[in-house]
């Protein structure tokens, strides 16, 4: 079914996952705190096949209903994880029954008598599971998990260990198995299919910002949330910098340099911005 309906269901991932976790933390039994999340969709698994499933980077608490005080969460955990599970369960199966009684939902043929109550009863007899890790140490921590997660693709190049016109060997890693390296082989044309699962639709966004991080709230409740910590955004070393300064800061290699004779190429002129009128 995900198939045929990727761009409908990996929205119903991002605003299932924010649906459960603005909820849960709004609840005064848990946080009773608004709050924020960064979230990436990832849609692989280890060896390629479709799993897609959302990461959310969430701050360690959030701003009171009237926005005066920072409300810190419990050293144990965020949210009850058993509750945030039965959240995002029940908000992915309405939105996917709604669907399916506008007629939005597309289906294969094996499921074209398929009921919203029918589709209700098998989803809710699997147990969903949402796993909560312990806050990073430190921003140096957060950046190495961003970059991790933000901007891979289903597979490195360092996984691939033989490929010929026929097969392709690679690595992979079995959580289900302490977590033990292993390797697997794949014909060509099935391991270019796994691979082509996870291309996004066009224009499809697979980094979304939400609550205290969404766009709209960082001049107003983000800048309260620093100030309320006392504390004040970092900024990048790269802001305002061109392409070519931030190579060079980050290779040590002038790009713009000819070849030849060392010296600096010009660079090409921007074009005049269009005149709306």
């Amino acid at each position: 079914m995900v198939m045929i309906n990727h761009r409908m269901m990996y929205d119903f991932l991002f605003e299932s996952s924010w649906h459960a976790l603005r909820k849960a933390a709004g609840n005064p039994a848990f946080l009773g705190a608004q709050t924020g999340a960064l979230a990436v969709l990832h849609t692989w698994g280890q060896t390629l096949s479709l799993h897609p499933h959302i990461h959310m980077l969430v701050p360690a608490g959030g701003l009171d209903a009237d926005g005066w005080q920072w409300v810190r969460s419990a050293k144990k955990f965020f949210v009850p994880v058993k509750a945030l599970s039965k959240m995002f369960r029940a908000c992915y199966v309405r939105l996917l029954s709604e669907a399916l009684r506008d007629g939005k939902l597309k289906l294969p043929e094996s499921l074209k008598e398929l009921t919203s109550l029918t589709l209700k009863k098998e989803l809710y007899k699997t147990d969903w599971v949402v796993y909560c890790k312990k806050c990073f140490a430190g921003p140096g921590q957060v950046i190495t998990y961003l970059g991790r997660y933000t901007h891979r693709v289903a597979i490195s190049e360092n996984r691939i260990k033989e490929a010929d016109n026929n097969h392709i060997l690679f690595q992979w890693k079995d959580y289900g198995d302490h977590n033990r390296q292993k390797q697997m082989s794949l014909k060509t044309t099935e391991f270019i299919r796994r691979f082509m699962l996870h291309i996004l639709p066009s224009g499809f966004y697979k980094i979304r910002y939400f609550g205290i991080f969404a766009f709209v709230n960082r001049a107003t409740k983000l800048s309260q949330c620093f100030d309320l910590l006392g504390c004040m955004p970092l900024q990048s070393i790269f802001a305002g910098l061109e392409k070519i300064s931030v190579i060079l800061l980050l290779t040590g290699k002038q790009i713009n340099l000819c070849p030849i004779c060392g010296a600096e190429l010009l660079r090409p002129l921007r074009p005049p911005p269009k005149k709306l009128f």
